[in-house]
């Protein structure tokens, strides 16, 4: 469950080049660097439980996706790792509030990451 003092962030390697073995790689990679953040409070795979259309089963995880809630003063550091380690690589990032209110988010380039982290304050703030 999320507290009023956080952002549940769903990530999403969507490149269709990539095989499913590369875009697990890809999350294991994501989650370690993540759970080194001090400004993490939680970083996880995501379970069967919560399929999104269209997603794939790697053992009991999702593939492709994972899962972190974020103090929303840290976002802008979760951005900046996701943009030195993935910035050219298609992401989809959806975010949600304590309140429930969503945003869905996708980048393809640093630039566009860069973009989104705005859209994400924003949201955040609002």
């Amino acid at each position: 469950m999320i507290d009023t003092s956080s952002v549940k962030l769903t990530l999403a390697f969507t490149d269709p080049d990539l095989a499913d073995q590369q875009r697990e790689q890809q999350i294991e990679e994501l989650q370690a660097g993540i759970a080194d953040f001090a400004t993490v409070k939680t970083v996880g795979r995501m379970t069967g439980s919560a399929v999104p259309v269209g997603s794939r089963a790697f053992a009991s995880f999702l593939t492709g996706l994972l899962m972190a809630e974020v103090n929303p003063e840290n976002i802008k550091k979760l951005f900046g790792f996701l943009s030195d380690r993935f910035g050219n690589q298609p992401l989809e990032i959806n975010l949600e509030k304590a309140d429930g209110s969503k945003l869905s988010l996708k980048a393809n380039s640093r630039e566009e990451l860069e973009f989104l982290f705005k859209q994400a304050q924003e949201f955040i703030k609002g």
